[in-house]
């Protein structure tokens, strides 16, 4: 956005407004400087501001409306149609006001009013999509008619309306304003009534069949016509259905889009519904009892060994699974609710709390019980184990109990005075335990003497909530009702540090007791360091949704959060960012864990089913490594080349979180001179995915070991060096030095220098087929050169900035220019054939596999798929800013993976849809492997690779889908 005020409210927008926006993920434009009139440099930055932006923000005051600079911003604002949202900041009554900014609804951000829901309501004007919203408007209206009408059939939607509402319902996930259920009943409907009208045509060849045998060749045909049609509208119903299900119920979106391909395999309704349906789906396995009874999972937990997983319901059920494979390993039946499930510290035993105030261990495997503990109570509300699986704690209205685990007797009662039982903890030793005390006080417990230590409350009115352990029994923390938490040290009475807070859903420490988090009511979880000097806030996660529960994983770095919006989230705490979005239960989730080692969460939910998930993309365990400026796949699938923003490089394993640094800096180049879209060149990696090929900013062409980082330098020492790329079968490198016309050809196993390729100063250079080589220099021209004979042809002049590729095979060259023209050489250099691209100037060009289809993206956000015989495009449109990157995938080329700004998308070009928007990020990147398996997403603050599910096979999608239903 472009931020427009008055140099008067700069303490405002550049103090407040604009920090509070980068913080929610805002791309903001803002000028810092001062600002004279008529100063032609300025004008020129704020001109191309205010150009690129989506929209701008005026800050509405006195001021801005008498400033001339002001006034010139919103009226260049309007001549580019830009869409302006007021924040009235400063009363402007009595003073003229544009229309533009009399029109739309003003953000109240004056003094009096709240800060943080003006912001709030300013970032959610930046996110309302109005033409969805006037869709969803006129959708309702049609559907509103048709329910007034009794459900009239004469109402349906029919023909292209029809296909234009599936289509904006296909794009709902990208869009704040979900559906309603009217909206999807009457979508589905409309289809169903279409399908109808086919079943009725069928039913009419079947009359024709019966009345007539002179005609039974033509109705033969005529009725397998009908047929094909039959199931294609049914495919195409069912898979409606599956698209419509995708936000409401995941796992009803899945069944439904198999269904969709089991009726008709080659409807290509059908398959985008199998791939959005699976690639939406994040879960990997879901674990529901049959016969849930209506009951929700109320509590879940896994073994220390990560390979089981036991869950907890209100009917009294509890359920081990496997989590490799989903199966349930066996059932057991408390009498009543079971409120918290356990597993014993070597995964034998289940430790289960329940109504009726009985606590119980049973054997994990086969789930009969072992020993029962009757704390004489209504509740039991929680149980768990210490000293290594010896000791049980219980906490229940009678307060805690400890008891032997191996023959179920009582050791010690321990007074509590509260009514919380988050209250009541005992340390993972058996040696401690914390209760609550009177008048706002806790009380630490020595459980072998029965010896209590009093720790003072500072109000008498605000009882101990919740409390906690370190993992080693020495640091413990108290939660007050009120929200005030206190930290203490070990043999201390008196706390480390206090500070207040709202009202705690949930609170942990990390293991290393060097973290703890506190989940507010409030939909908000804080992170604080309470084992340094200072302790001190390190992160805020704003959830979304009320919080019922969170937890650290093992290294303290992750926080996994549950809520009653149905969605898990896991987090990163330093750098803070979200990792991912786990969505697919129907109902609020009730808690959320992770796995021992951190790569997979559980979770249970009010909607009866518990789910398995991996914890987040995999991203190299270093934190210095998790963004970047770019990235190359190996033609293994599983390397990747890393570019980091300050150009050190690296060699990622994808199978692991292993990093291969590489010496030197990469010479990175501005976007406008990479022909290639990469930062580091054309062909960076050799054929076998052993060596990685590019430059040292300081010495010049290098070929680094993968698997080592050992470097192997490339002619004299010189920082000039560009750029590196080798040839198709890997012998040979080219070298561009920007100190010496054109490049320089070497052999790869001797480190000779073999041909000279002329030419002018270069920008890139790269092989065709082995031999000839096409090359982009300073001056805008692309020529194709032929080494050995030093004949050269131009491609195109002054063009630059310039894309330009060759097919697989050599036969076809394309060039993207500047101009907007997609043109198309052989791979002989004869000019074959051109068309005008609708994007704009020319970004990026791609073939796919066969040579037989284009890809380009344009810099006005919009790519487009050629067919390489006659050019016909097709326009696949990429709101975000200009397409910074476009490339296929899937087992034929029908999938283009389109990164634009902060978004990155894959389509299916052949309807053309949206099949998933990927995880967004700043200067985004995203690239696929050459097996189609995976998708690297790179940026400011991501490096990350993601499964490609759609990408796969038919066949691999039905059995991955089929993978995501419960098991049998």
């Amino acid at each position: 956005m472009f931020l427009s005020y008055a140099r008067e409210d700069t303490a405002f927008v550049e103090g407040r407004l604009t920090r509070a926006l980068v913080a929610r993920g805002k791309d903001v434009w803002i000028d810092v400087e001062d600002i004279r009139v008529g100063a032609s440099d300025w004008r020129a930055g704020v001109w191309a501001g205010i150009e690129s932006a989506t929209v701008m923000v005026f800050v509405l005051t006195p001021d801005s409306l008498a400033s001339t600079v002001c006034g010139e911003e919103l009226q260049r604002a309007e001549e580019l149609n830009k869409r302006i949202i007021p924040v009235l900041r400063r009363s402007v009554d009595g003073l003229q006001v544009p229309p533009s900014l009399e029109r739309p609804n003003w953000i109240l951000a004056r003094p009096e009013d709240d800060f943080e829901a003006s912001v709030t309501s300013l970032v959610d004007a930046l996110e309302l999509d109005e033409a969805w919203v006037e869709q969803h408007a006129r959708l309702a209206q049609r559907t509103g008619e048709w329910l007034r009408h009794e459900r009239d059939g004469s109402y349906l939607l029919r023909g292209s309306d029809l296909r234009t509402a599936e289509r904006w319902l296909d794009d709902q996930g990208a869009h704040r304003e979900a559906p309603t259920a009217q909206q999807v009943t009457y979508i589905t409907a409309s289809r169903r009534e279409a399908a109808r009208r086919q079943r009725g045509l069928l039913a009419g060849v079947v009359l024709a069949l019966v009345l007539t045998a002179v005609l039974a060749v033509v109705a033969i045909a005529q009725r397998a016509t009908a047929i094909d049609r039959e199931r294609t509208a049914r495919a195409q119903a069912r898979a409606a259905q599956s698209i419509a299900a995708l936000s409401r119920d995941p796992e009803e979106s899945v069944r439904d889009a198999l269904e969709a391909v089991e009726i008709r395999a080659d409807e290509p309704e059908a398959l985008y519904a199998l791939r959005r349906a699976v690639s939406t789906a994040g879960w990997t396995s879901i674990l529901r009892l049959p016969d849930p009874r209506g009951a929700g999972l109320l509590d879940v937990d896994f073994s220390a060994d990560g390979r089981r997983v036991a869950t907890s319901g209100s009917d009294g059920r509890v359920a081990v699974w496997n989590t490799r494979t989903g199966r349930r390993i066996t059932v057991l039946t408390a009498e009543h609710a079971v409120h918290t499930v356990q597993f014993s510290p070597d995964g034998r035993q289940l430790l289960t709390a329940s109504e009726g105030g009985i606590a119980q261990t049973w054997d994990s495997s086969t789930g009969r019980p072992r020993h029962e503990f009757d704390t004489k109570s209504k509740d039991v509300w929680a149980a768990t184990y210490g000293a290594g699986g010896r000791r049980i704690l219980t906490a229940s209205l009678r307060g805690g109990e400890v008891w032997a685990a191996r023959s179920g007797a009582l050791l010690r009662p321990l007074r509590s005075d509260g009514q919380y039982f988050g209250a009541i903890r005992m340390s993972l030793d058996g040696r401690r335990a914390l209760t609550a005390g009177k008048n706002g006080t806790a009380l630490l417990w020595d459980v072998a003497t029965g010896r209590s230590v009093t720790l003072p409350g500072k109000k008498k009115n605000d009882p101990l909530a919740f409390s906690l352990f370190s993992s080693d029994g020495r640091r413990y923390a108290t939660f007050y009702d009120s929200g005030r938490f206190c930290v203490w040290e070990d043999g201390r009475i008196t706390p480390r540090f206090c500070r207040a807070g709202s009202k705690s859903s949930d609170v942990d420490f990390s293991p290393d007791g060097r973290r703890v988090l506190r989940a507010g009511r409030n939909a908000i979880v804080e992170v604080w360091d309470v084992g340094s000097r200072r302790p001190h806030r390190i992160a805020v996660l704003h959830n979304g949704g009320t919080v019922s529960s969170a937890q650290f994983d093992r290294s303290g770095e992750y926080v996994v959060t549950a809520g009653d919006d149905g969605v898990a989230r896991v987090w990163q705490v330093k750098p803070r960012r979200r990792v991912a979005v786990l969505r697919g239960h129907t109902d609020g989730v009730i808690r959320a864990r992770f796995s021992p080692d951190g790569s997979q969460v559980a979770t249970v939910s009010d909607d009866g089913s518990g789910r398995l998930w991996p914890a987040g993309p995999r991203t190299p365990a270093d934190p210095r490594w998790q963004s970047a400026a770019g990235t190359a796949f190996s033609p293994n699938s599983r390397d990747v080349l890393v570019v980091r923003r300050d150009r050190r490089s690296a060699v990622w394993n994808t199978d692991t979180p292993r990093i291969v640094p590489l010496p030197g800096r990469f010479p990175v180049t501005d976007p406008p001179t990479r022909p290639c879209g990469r930062v580091f060149g054309c062909s960076p990696w050799s054929p076998d995915g052993r060596l990685v090929a590019g430059a040292d900013a300081a010495s010049g062409a290098v070929v680094w070991d993968a698997r080592t980082g050992e470097p192997r330098r490339f002619g004299k020492k010189t920082g000039t060096v560009s750029g590196a790329a080798f040839s198709p079968d890997g012998r040979r490198l080219v070298v561009v030095d920007g100190n010496q016309k054109g490049a320089r050809i070497w052999d790869v196993a001797t480190r000779t220098p073999r041909l000279l390729v002329p030419g002018d100063f270069l920008f890139s250079a790269q092989f065709v087929a082995d031999r000839r080589v096409l090359t982009v220099d300073i001056s805008g021209r692309a020529q194709l050169v032929d080494p050995a004979t030093r004949t050269t042809v131009a491609l195109s002049r002054g063009v630059l900035p310039v894309g330009v590729t060759a097919a697989r095979d050599g036969r076809q060259i394309a060039v993207g220019t500047t101009d907007g023209k997609l043109r198309l050489f052989s791979g002989a250099g004869a000019a074959l054939r051109s068309a005008q691209a609708p994007g704009g100037a020319v970004n990026t060009v791609a073939f796919d596999r066969a040579g037989r289809t284009i890809v380009t993206g344009g810099q006005k956000g919009t790519a487009v798929t050629w067919d390489a015989r006659t050019l016909t495009p097709t326009l696949l449109r990429a709101p975000g800013g200009q397409v910074t990157g476009a490339a296929f995938g899937g087992r034929d080329g029908d999938l283009v993976l389109v990164t634009a700004g902060a978004t990155a998308r894959l389509w299916d070009r052949t309807l053309p849809r949206v099949i998933v928007a990927l995880p967004s990020t700043p200067d985004v990147r995203a690239e696929l492997s050459p097996d189609g398996s995976r998708i690297v997403i790179s940026g400011k603050t991501r490096l990350e690779v993601l499964r490609c599910d759609a990408c796969a096979s038919l066949e691999a999608l039905e059995r991955r889908a089929r993978s995501l239903l419960p098991a049998p």
